[in-house]
């Protein structure tokens, strides 16, 4: 049986406020295939409001087969460290299947600290308290574990959230996070290097995009196991309309390409 997925991302022209669509299309195994729908559209506003929905379209029949297996949508987001490697680690978000899901984000990112990185599959528990940090905007963790600013920092980076100094008694790992727009913060990100105490670091927030199906809710969990294979994509409105397929009979994903794939019908 084959069983693929798709990806078009299509960029829009700069007057429309950098707008990007994704369109995902994709079968799932069955008894017979279920294709399913996910729309997704991603707007960044002047206000650096970025929003992402997803939405997808479902005959009462396919949710029951695709919800039998306890899948969910899992969602990563990327970050680059101090020395520019770019990881994913944490799920910031899993969905239930549903004829129409949603997930969004704003691009208001924040920094949290921890002692110590939480096993594969365990919540990610925060040791300090979320400080709201712009880009190119610097911070330093005093020696109670609270932050202060810094504006003399000269190894901040104007596209990175920037950690001048780690005063705390201890090695800290930083942890990166998005608030939602009631201001409730969601870790995405977890440093897999420690910041030594008396050291600075910068970490740059992507929006680069990982998802994939797993079972259970993961949110705000370390990566583990993936029931799938993942796909990531940067959103890059310098992109034409792009075609990404996987192939489950394969087990891999097939070159990308400038036109629709052709899939089996439902």
């Amino acid at each position: 049986m084959l069983v693929l997925l798709s990806i078009r991302v299509a960029s829009i022209p700069p007057e429309s406020r950098n707008v990007w669509i994704w369109v995902w299309r994709g079968y799932y195994p069955s008894p017979r295939h279920i294709a399913l729908g996910i729309f997704l559209h991603l707007f960044v506003a002047s206000s650096q409001l970025l929003i992402v929905w997803l939405s997808r379209q479902e005959s009462d029949n396919d949710l029951k087969v695709l919800k039998q297996g306890g899948l969910q949508l899992q969602v990563a987001k990327s970050v680059a460290d101090t020395s520019g490697t770019i990881t994913y680690n944490v799920v910031y978000q899993s969905h239930d299947l549903a004829p129409n899901m949603t997930v969004q984000w704003t691009a208001n990112y924040a920094l949290n600290w921890i002692t110590s990185i939480p096993n594969p599959g365990a919540r990610v528990e925060y040791k300090g308290n979320w400080q709201s940090c712009n880009a190119g905007d610097s911070w330093d963790l005093d020696s109670t574990g609270s932050w202060q600013p810094n504006q003399n920092n000269p190894s901040a980076k104007k596209n990175c959230l920037n950690v001048g100094k780690n005063g705390y008694e201890e090695n800290v790992y930083i942890v990166v996070g998005v608030a939602d727009k009631s201001g409730h913060h969601s870790t995405i990100w977890v440093s897999p290097d420690k910041l030594l105490k008396n050291n600075g670091g910068e970490y740059e927030p992507l929006e680069t995009v990982t998802v994939w199906y797993e079972e259970g809710t993961q949110t705000e969990s370390m990566v583990s196991t993936q029931q799938t294979d993942t796909k990531s994509s940067t959103l890059n409105p310098g992109h034409d309309t792009l075609y990404v397929s996987y192939s489950t009979m394969k087990g891999k994903w097939l070159e990308p390409q400038p036109t629709p794939f052709t899939f089996p019908s439902s």
